[in-house]
């Protein structure tokens, strides 16, 4: 989508941005509602964010304005005055939807999400798209689930019940919400004619479980060489499964880098890790996927990085 960011506050702008740079929109800025009504004029906008409190023209008579000139033009307020009666006028004079500054500005996606045939919207799984991909992805786990079994030599199963799509810029929040830590991180880069970050997540204490059971330890005093190469193995042969069956999905080869492990992350920091690289890794494929080795069950996430391009044709090959 190309969305107008109008902010009098260069700080303001940035901030936006760069969460909609990040999540693959193109953007253009306006520093006061004159601008923003010329470059309106000049150019085919799918969106339009505005603050209120601006100089010359505040946001409310640019909204009547904008909505005048443009009557179909979705127009997002963007603005620190939360206050019930305020956003009452907003929407009142046109305003599409309120997005408080003072929250969490991925609320501007789930707005931008939530626009009838725009923008991420595309990539939302039709229900065809979600049961070929869990399909596929179930048959990758197993794959991985029997190489795991004969590396650990005990009984392992592996699934992929349930899978989402959502710009890299959400990420962050998806993660937060589901996790109060994270005991341990596989990564891993791959390349070829696609190229994308996937990773193994372990919530708080599952990796130490998981290690318990596998090398037969009633403690682990700390992460020692054995422990990081156990990790860095599992979530290889999980990793290769996975990454091998989406290139056998898009008929490329793909090849794939070392495992690095890295443990007890908060999820801020881990979301950087798995978000660092070229930009164009814009989307976010998440699997909450279910593993049993032994008797012990655990809950794993794993995470494909990819371009807005590759999950587009990924998308049209699992409808083909």
């Amino acid at each position: 989508m190309h969305i107008l960011v109008v902010d009098d506050s260069a700080f303001a702008r940035l901030r936006i941005r760069r969460l909609l740079t990040m999540a693959g929109h193109t953007v253009s800025e306006a520093s006061n509602g004159h601008q923003a009504l010329q470059l309106a004029a000049e150019n085919r906008f799918d969106a339009v964010t505005l603050d209120l409190l601006m100089p010359e023209m505040d946001g409310m008579e640019l909204l009547g304005r904008m909505r005048a000139a443009h009557p179909q033009l979705p127009m997002i307020v963007v603005s620190a005055d939360i206050q019930e009666e305020t956003q009452r006028q907003a929407l009142a004079a046109g305003a599409t939807a309120f997005v408080p500054k003072s929250g969490q500005m991925t609320a501007l996606l789930n707005v931008l999400t939530s626009l009838p045939g725009r923008g991420v919207e595309e990539f939302v799984w039709t229900l065809l798209q979600q049961d070929a991909f869990t399909e596929m992805m179930n048959e990758a786990m197993g794959q991985a689930a029997n190489a795991l079994a004969s590396l650990l030599e005990r009984r392992v199963l592996l699934t992929a019940p349930k899978t989402e799509i959502m710009p890299v810029a959400m990420l962050h929040e998806f993660l937060e919400r589901r996790l109060s830590g994270v005991s341990a991180c596989i990564r891993e880069h791959f390349l070829g004619e696609i190229t994308g970050n996937a990773a193994l997540i372990f919530p708080a204490g599952h990796a130490e479980i998981l290690l318990h059971a596998v090398l037969d330890q009633t403690e682990v005093p700390g992460l020692s060489e054995i422990e990081r190469a156990t990790l860095a193995e599992i979530g290889n042969v999980v990793l290769n499964a996975a990454i091998a069956r989406l290139g056998d999905q898009l008929h490329v080869r793909l090849t794939m880098g070392l495992p690095t492990v890295n443990t007890n992350q908060a999820v801020m920091p881990l979301t950087n890790l798995l978000r660092a690289g070229p930009t164009t890794m814009n989307h976010a494929i998440v699997l909450l996927s279910r593993l049993a080795v032994g008797e012990v069950h655990l809950i794993v996430y794993l995470i494909i990085l990819l371009p807005e391009t590759d999950i587009r044709r990924l998308l049209a090959s699992l409808e083909a």
